[in-house]
Order: structure tokens, then C-alpha cells, then sequence
């Protein structure tokens, strides 16, 4: 059986204090292939490459995706007339959480928090049908961190396995839409306007293509 592929994001905080390098260091351990987001971008010959269609078009080739959402940030809510103050995950790690549902299917997402950080109520889900969620106590590498780390990594890995061969539908959905697009937006315009020939955008030159050229 092939080794599970694994995407995971993190705060720049976690991959600092090296959270994120041991909890792919303990799921490597267990079988996984392991890459940080920061790497899909390591062999990019345009250094000034737009991040989010690269991440847009490089989520869907994982198996699961595992997410870093320690509270480092606190925010104020508006409960029943009353001002809460709660931790919660960086924002970037929440929009890449969503990024990720969407490219991969609910059922492939994996958030490692702390035990205290509030997480939008879509994500949870109802009746906890939702994103998959383990916690660790403590992000500081070291002690009960390394504890904590091992109990989560084994309920992930437990997780991976029952659900690694489940076809997501949202991803079957994706695909077909994307593919519906590319042939009406590109492939059918080409074929439309083929007889007129296309203008370059620098030069202002029109190129005209014989039927054997385009076959």
C-alpha cells in the first residue's frame, strides 16, 4: 500500500518555535509523505509566482491536508448581548482550511489546535459532522507538547486510514466544473474564432492557423 501524501499548513509562528517540523516529523514516522505549503513553491522558476492559483491547482494532488490552528490571536464576539474574548487560529489558516475543503472534500481536512481555540460553527459542524479536529495542550515543543503530539498524531493516523479511500464528491465536482469551463471559456472560443486568426498582445500581430497546423 502506497504511504498516504499529506499537505500542512501552519502560522509562520508554528513553523518558527518548530511545531510544525515535529508534527510532520511524528507523521512521517507512521508512514506519511509530509510537505510544508512552503514547499510546493520550492522549485518555481517565476520567484514572483501568484500563491493562491498555485495552491488552487497543487491541494487537489494530496491525500489529506493537516492544519495548524493555534490560538495565537484573540477576537472579540457578540454572544447573546455579551462581549466574548476567544482565542483563534490565525486567518490565513482559516481561509487555507477552507481553500482546502473545497480542493479536497470535507472528509480529507485535519485541524490540530489547541484545546481552547474557537472554531467557526460551519466547521464543526452539526452534531460534529464537520472538519476532522485533534488538539494539542501545549505548542511549545518539549514536554507535555511531545505527549500531546503522539496522542493526536495516532487519533490522525486512525482517522487517515478509515477514510483514505473515500471518493469525495466535492472533488468529482470541482474537476467537472473546472473541466466545463476550460472547454467553454478556451478550447470552444479558440475553435470559434479560429478563421479570424489572434492578435498578439505585444506586438499587435495577427497569427492565422492552417487546419493542419491546429490538428
Amino acid at each position: 500500500m502506497r504511504k498516504i501524501n499529506v499537505v500542512l499548513f501552519s502560522s509562520g509562528t508554528s513553523a518558527e518555535k518548530g511545531a510544525l517540523k515535529r508534527v510532520s516529523e511524528e507523521l512521517e514516522a507512521r508512514g506519511c509523505n509530509c510537505f510544508s505549503w512552503r514547499e510546493l513553491f520550492q522549485n518555481a522558476k517565476n520567484l514572483h509566482v501568484a500563491l493562491l492559483p498555485m495552491l488552487i491547482k497543487k491541494i487537489p494532488t494530496f491525500d489529506f491536508a493537516v492544519l495548524l490552528g493555534e490560538g495565537h490571536d484573540m477576537v472579540t464576539i457578540l454572544r447573546k448581548g455579551q462581549k466574548i474574548s476567544v482565542p483563534v487560529m490565525r486567518d490565513n489558516v482559516l481561509f487555507e482550511t477552507g481553500l482546502c475543503t473545497m480542493a479536497l472534500g470535507m472528509s480529507r481536512v485535519i485541524l490540530l489546535t489547541d484545546p481552547g481555540v474557537r472554531l467557526p460553527e460551519d466547521l464543526e459542524g452539526i452534531r460534529g459532522v464537520g472538519v476532522y479536529h485533534a488538539t494539542i495542550p501545549q505548542w511549545e515543543p518539549g514536554g507535555v507538547f511531545e505527549e500531546g503530539l503522539k496522542v493526536a498524531v495516532e487519533k490522525i493516523i486512525a482517522y487517515m486510514d478509515i477514510n483514505r479511500d473515500l471518493i469525495s464528491p466535492v472533488v468529482i465536482g470541482a474537476s467537472a466544473s473546472a473541466a466545463e469551463g476550460y472547454a467553454t471559456n478556451f478550447v470552444m472560443r479558440v475553435l470559434e474564432h479560429l478563421e479570424e486568426g489572434f492578435r498578439d498582445k505585444e506586438s499587435g500581430k495577427v497569427f492565422h492557423f492552417s487546419g493542419k497546423n491546429v490538428w
